[in-house]
């Protein structure tokens, strides 16, 4: 009796599904999944339980998982968190220090060639903007230019394109005139090519924005919500967390840092 009970208390054990660590970002997929690996390491060991890292191919297409409750813990962008339903099923739990700050910046840059000193010079301009669910690649800079009146489509044209450095790369090759980079990943660029920014010029930045927010799955039971919680705060192993760009430390934060984000439309459409 007692064998049967030790077999089947392993059956139950190796059965157990993975937990899925969803990331959505702006880095490449690969890239992404390799800074995460010691994060979804570090987790495994904490809990007990395997952890995998799956990189969200489009902000899209992460929310479209959110639904379906694909993922056990996930880092969603400011403004993906911040228009989640609030049935989606799941709770903010952590966020992030980048630099020792809690938030960020969209910088707003233009060719200097092209006399735009500011983001109301953009009408008739071609305008270079990320994912339309990014906070800082499209979300902010779109608010920003209608509260100036200006329409996508009408008064300037949208470039659509896949990240931060390809918004910078457009604007350096004149297929665009103005574009939005946040400010964590901005120096990382030029540091990698410098002379990049030798024909731009910066405008003008964003209000502050809370860093990425990690949510986690409010159906797992709660002793593993628990115990997922208390790994990332008591973590304090440097080697985990200096792999992942911008990410110092993970911090409590409050719903309403985020509250802004919930009167911003939707980012412009092609």
């Amino acid at each position: 009796m007692t064998a049967w009970l030790s077999l089947a208390a392993c059956t139950t054990s190796s059965q157990q599904k993975d937990l899925i660590l969803g990331i959505q970002g702006a880095g490449g997929l690969t890239e992404t999944e390799r800074q995460f690996k010691p994060l979804a390491d570090y987790l495994s060991q904490s809990l007990s339980r395997n952890v995998k890292v799956e990189v969200m191919p489009s902000y899209q297409a992460g929310m479209n998982s959110i639904k379906i409750h694909k993922y056990a813990m996930a880092k969603l962008g400011p403004y993906a968190y911040a228009t989640l339903p609030v049935n989606s099923g799941y709770k903010l739990f952590a966020g992030e220090s980048s630099k020792g700050l809690p938030y960020y910046y969209s910088v707003f840059i233009a060719r200097a060639d092209s006399n735009i000193k500011e983001l109301s010079d953009a009408r008739g301009k071609r305008v270079a903007l990320g994912d339309p669910l990014s906070t800082s690649q499209s979300v902010l800079i779109n608010r920003e230019l209608a509260s100036l009146g200006l329409s996508a489509g009408v008064d300037y044209t949208v470039v659509r394109l896949d990240n931060h450095k390809a918004i910078l790369n457009a604007l350096a090759s004149n297929k665009a005139d103005i574009g939005p980079v946040s400010s964590r990943f901005l120096p990382k660029i030029l540091a990698a090519s410098p002379t990049l920014f030798s024909d731009l010029v910066v405008i003008g930045n964003s209000r502050r924005i809370p860093n990425d927010a990690w949510v986690i799955d409010s159906t797992l039971p709660s002793d593993l919500k628990s115990k997922i919680e208390d790994a990332f705060f008591s973590l304090d192993d440097t080697k985990v967390t200096e792999e992942i760009e911008n990410v110092d430390l993970f911090r409590n934060v409050s719903d309403d840092e985020y509250d802004f984000l919930r009167t911003t439309p939707r980012s412009a459409k092609k």
